[in-house]
């Protein structure tokens, strides 16, 4: 039999959910806020323009918007790849044929 809710079932009652929820799918560390981040970036991905993403993400300033979206390696060779080569040993091509740099902190020397 399924159970009918008459009143909201609140801030505990959602968690619960949410986590049964999980659970069941085989999800760890997965908050319902991940699901904008996700959202945002395959919007991006599929070429809406910013604004209306931000528009319906409610998103103010464009600095906040930016840390919702992100793109993948992949996602940024698709995009260099799909300019035209004007210098092949240049910045471009130096990324594509070596690949993106790993943003690690400075050894101390």
């Amino acid at each position: 039999m399924k159970k009918t809710y008459k009143e909201p079932i609140g801030r505990q009652g959602w968690k619960r959910s949410w986590a049964t929820a999980c659970r069941k799918a085989g999800l760890e560390n997965f908050r319902f806020h991940d699901l904008r981040h996700t959202f945002v970036t395959r919007k991006v991905r599929q070429g809406w323009d910013d604004k209306r993403i931000m528009a319906i993400t409610g998103h103010k300033t464009f600095a906040v918007f930016q840390r919702y979206n992100n793109p993948t390696e992949e996602d940024l060779r698709e995009v260099v790849t799909t300019f035209s080569l004007p210098r092949q040993n240049g910045t471009v091509g130096k990324l594509l044929a070596n690949g993106f740099p790993r943003t690690e902190k400075a050894s101390a020397k």
